[in-house]
């Protein structure tokens, strides 16, 4: 269908909205797939899909207007969505607008104490709930009238709201962020706002594009783009929450989308799923990503795969608007940088005495634009008013946003991240961020096409650009953290490029291009790979044998820069411990016998990670793998923190090796909105050291989940991104059975009881004996006959 350009000059989305309903009536500004989650305004249609135009939308958002204005909503009033993303949302949000009120979306993952924090400075005047995903009991109190979700259809036989003066200044909606201290800021933003966060789409919004919408709608990426969607007919195809991969890849063909968007992870997962083998994807234009570092040779398989180019975004909640690469960028480009300034944007770099900085040196980032937020809200009980304070910090009265990002710009006008400002520290005199010993030591291609590093050594100290200086810090206190490198977690610097082993004739072995570096490295952690595997009943002592005897060495153990590895078994006695049950980790409990963990040198994981790679190809293609066994939890993490009982205690690197009783793997989620310092400092610094004193737990570790390779073999089942989950493992000086009410159910209670997280998996093992098949007749409750040698 033809989307035709709407006309005229307009102040307001509102008005916007309008006259799209007069321009494209017919068009579809929504396709959403049907549950989980209330029915509200529109049913769905025979395809299991509800689909909403823009005429049909104008009409539902001057409907339910009425509905909140028969509540008493009146301009300057909040109403708040605790809804998930959908049809429903869209309407309620240019509903409110249309009363002069402001929309404030609550994610439905956070916590009760943020929704309460939230709720407590907003003071709305309704809240919208969908009940068949959040009890009304759990509505926070403060919420104002609460309106359910399938009470919506009510609005068709509501009067009108009485006609509302708006202007472009007037507020329309409060997007959270988290600061410093862990507790949600709102940005508010104005018609203005996004107005001119329309202007600044650029190649993301073409006129009747069909846009993927895999992100939640109270993210800035939706509450300041709804000018941009309604001025082009854009239409927002929605992805079911949870996001899985095979649904995105369902809409992406069935939706004819030609706006793929997604994070790095959610991009990988759909490249490496079946069912993108043989899936029409023509329609696409273009790819977006961003949020964290995109690895080259990801670069390299979007654009295969999907035939468009593919571009990357960068920007803040507080800004709306930053960068991006160009459709014409390399793979490099995309792959190492976030671009250049959007149109209406200034990027700036500056040092600590706010000074511009010359092409290539690291500074604090700042944007300006017209889309920037107003402020920071404060408490809105007796109106619209800002935190003057709040936002005086970040925003300048010149409209600079000095943002939380180091970077520099390079000869090439494009922006490279290089860590955030909490992350920065001194290293003989040079200010670094986390990002910047790794990329000192990047490899270069040599004239032959090997990897070479490019570490010269300066005067009686350490090579300059070592991937190993001093960036984890030590306390009295037994407590140890790697400083966090949030834009290149999980990235690839450069990788080789290595041949597959399938490609070789049988029995030759493949020629090894790993760049392996001699040198006096520290022994430090870096990165571990955990995978927990079940086998298949009948078959465990066969499993048992194969991966001591075999595999632990040949796929891990012989790997370059791999220092350390130990396997753990679960019997039927340790997995009646697990908790929750069902566990968001194993499901059912009785999956996951078997766990192996290994350390990876600091500054060498992806060197190990290709070469890890490569070599379970090659054990495939020599009939050296194991097919009776299933993959229940196989993962790279990236080490974050430690904390040991003692002041001087038991050091991460030594764990595989210290002759531990028992080990226990808890997986938690981080509240929604806390930010992640903040959550890795409680853990680290207040709460372990008032649990662990007294308690047989020697050692925990905390770890953040890093992406498998591209390429990694098929039969690893690819994790569903969540980036506020973190797995600790404790380390036990007795049997997990023991310690488990003073250790693991004390944590689990106190971590609930502060809302900083929620444990969803706790699961006890021991170590497995080397060289016999103890406990593998232990492994489920009908054969729990005992253990044999």
């Amino acid at each position: 269908m033809t989307v035709r350009q709407i006309r005229g000059e307009h102040s307001t989305v509102v008005d916007v909205l309008r006259a799209a309903a007069d321009a494209n009536p017919e068009v579809e500004a929504y396709v959403e797939m049907a549950g989980p989650g209330a029915s509200g305004l529109v049913p769905a249609g025979a395809d299991g899909r509800r689909r909403l135009s823009f005429a049909r939308w104008d009409a539902a958002s001057a409907a339910v207007a009425g509905l909140l204005a028969s509540t008493g909503v009146a301009k300057g009033d909040v109403v708040c969505l605790l809804l998930p993303s959908s049809i429903d949302y869209a309407v309620c949000y240019h509903a409110a607008a249309r009363i002069g009120a402001l929309t404030t979306g609550v994610n439905l993952r956070m916590g009760g104490a943020e929704q309460a924090s939230i709720m407590a400075r907003v003071a709305p005047a309704v809240t919208v709930v969908d009940t068949e995903v959040l009890d009304v009991d759990a509505v926070p109190s403060g919420a104002g009238t609460v309106v359910t979700r399938t009470s919506l259809g009510e609005a068709w036989d509501c009067r009108a709201a009485p006609p509302c003066a708006l202007d472009e200044r007037d507020p329309v909606a409060i997007v959270w962020t988290s600061g410093s201290t862990g507790v949600p800021k709102g940005a508010l933003f104005d018609h203005a706002n996004l107005r001119a966060a329309a202007a600044g789409t650029d190649v993301l919004s073409h006129p009747g594009d069909r846009r993927l919408s895999p992100l939640p709608f109270a993210h800035v990426g939706y509450m300041t783009r709804a000018w941009d969607e309604i001025a082009h007919g854009v239409t927002t195809v929605i992805t079911p929450q949870p996001w899985t991969a095979a649904s995105a890849i369902e809409l992406l063909t069935s939706e004819r989308v030609t706006v793929g968007q997604g994070v790095p992870t959610q991009w990988a997962l759909m490249l490496g799923h079946p069912d993108l083998e043989g899936a029409d994807v023509s329609s696409l234009r273009i790819a977006g990503t961003g949020a964290s570092r995109v690895p080259p040779e990801l670069v390299r398989a979007m654009r295969e795969r999907l035939g468009c180019p593919v571009v990357v975004r960068y920007t803040s909640t507080e800004s709306s608007l930053g960068t991006g690469t160009r459709p014409e960028d390399d793979d490099e480009v995309v792959a190492t940088t976030v671009g250049r300034p959007v149109p209406g944007v200034e990027l700036e770099v500056l040092d600590d005495d706010g000074a511009p900085l010359a092409p290539g040196e690291v500074g604090r980032v700042r944007l300006r634009s017209g889309a920037v937020m107003r402020g920071y809200v404060g408490d809105l009980a007796s109106g619209v008013v800002l935190d003057a304070e709040a936002t005086a910090a970040v925003l300048d009265a010149e409209g600079w946003i000095t943002t939380g990002d180091l970077g520099a710009v390079g000869a090439d006008g494009n922006l490279r991240l290089a860590g955030r400002v909490s992350e920065m520290y001194i290293r003989g005199g040079v200010r670094c961020g986390a990002a910047r010993p790794a990329r000192a030591a990047r490899r270069v291609r040599g004239a032959a096409g090997r990897l070479q590093g490019t570490r010269p050594a300066p005067p009686g100290g350490r090579p300059a650009g070592h991937p190993h200086g001093e960036d984890r810090q030590t306390d009295p206190g037994g407590a140890r953290r790697r400083s966090r490198d949030r834009d290149s977690e999980g990235a690839s610097e450069d990788m080789t490029e290595t041949k597959d082993a399938s490609a070789k004739p049988a029995g030759e072995r493949p020629p090894r291009q790993h760049p392996i570096v001699a040198g006096a490295e520290p022994i430090k952690l870096g990165s571990m790979l955990v995978t927990l595997v079940e086998p298949r009943r009948g078959h465990e002592v066969a499993y048992n044998r194969w991966y001591e005897r075999d595999h632990f060495y040949a796929g891990c153990m012989i790997g370059p820069y791999q220092f350390a590895g130990k396997r753990f078994v679960a019997t039927a006695e340790l997995k009646a411990l697990r908790d929750p049950d069902p566990s968001a980790v194993t499901g059912e409990p009785d999956r996951g016998s078997f766990l192996s963990v290994y350390w990876v040198l600091d500054g060498y994981h992806d060197v190990w990670n290709r070469w890890a790679v490569d070599q379970v190809k090659a054990l495939h293609k020599a009939g050296r793998m194991f097919n009776e066994r299933d993959h229940v939890h196989t993962l790279l993490y990236r080490f974050a923190w430690e904390r040991s009982r003692e002041a001087d205690g038991l050091p991460a690197e030594l764990a595989l090796d210290h002759p531990s009783a028992g080990l226990v793997a808890v997986f938690t989620d981080r509240a929604e909105g806390l930010d992640p310092a903040d959550y890795e400092a409680w853990m680290r610094d207040e709460h372990l050291p008032a649990l662990l004193p007294g308690t047989a737990a020697r050692l925990v570790i905390g770890a953040d989940p890093l992406p498998l390779l591209i390429d990694a073999p098929g039969d690893v089942p690819r994790s569903e991104s969540d980036d506020r989950r973190q797995l600790t493992l404790w380390f036990l000086d007795e049997a997990p059975a023991d310690a488990w009410d003073s250790v693991i159910t004390a944590h689990r209670g106190a971590l609930e009881k502060s809302g900083k997280g929620r444990v969803v998996a706790a699961l006890p093992f021991i170590p497995t004996v080397p060289g016999t098949d103890t406990y593998t007749d232990m492994l489920w409750p009908e054969t729990d006959k005992g253990g044999k040698s």
